[in-house]
């Protein structure tokens, strides 16, 4: 708490009248990078491969706050090197993991708990994580080479709804 005082050129009692930890903080805003990240899966064509589909809506998502690049990074970088008490990480992870999870079901037409669908799912989004992860974690100019390479590493194959 101390250094994100600092980092906005506040005093801590100031940050504490407003939030009560980390964690909330971290996810003030993230209801509406949320819904543009489902606005963007829904708005996929639906000729676009299915993970290419979640990749671009998630690329989409850093593209449109370029100005405000360094804090999605500092929150990346806090998720991932603070303990998942801390952050709320896990409950962050489910929420986005749960879009890609119901792109994934929308586009394939499979029922929720299908195995191979919902593996696909966790698949892309880890990979998507993974990208965002070494993004922050590094001084890369932009997140697109880390996606690109999370991209790579992964196939991605979902029966089609059968029946």
């Amino acid at each position: 708490m101390p250094m994100i005082a600092e980092r906005a050129g506040i005093g801590r009692a100031t940050v504490f009248h407003y939030f009560s930890n980390k964690a909330e903080i971290l996810w003030y805003s993230q209801s509406e990078t949320t819904e543009e990240f489902r606005t963007n899966l829904a708005a996929q064509p639906a000729d676009v491969e299915l993970a290419d589909g979640a990749f671009a809506a998630y690329a989409g998502v850093w593209s449109t706050h370029a100005d405000e690049i360094a804090i999605g990074k500092e929150m990346v970088h806090t998720i991932e090197t603070s303990s998942p008490e801390a952050t709320g990480k896990w409950r962050a992870y489910e929420t986005w993991s749960g879009l890609v999870h119901d792109y994934v079901m929308a586009r394939t037409g499979l029922p929720p708990t299908d195995t191979a669908a919902r593996a696909a799912a966790m698949a892309i989004w880890a990979a998507i994580w993974s990208a965002a992860t070494e993004y922050a974690l590094t001084d890369s100019e932009s997140i697109g080479d880390h996606l690109a390479r999370a991209r790579g590493a992964i196939g991605v194959w979902v029966p089609a709804r059968t029946g």
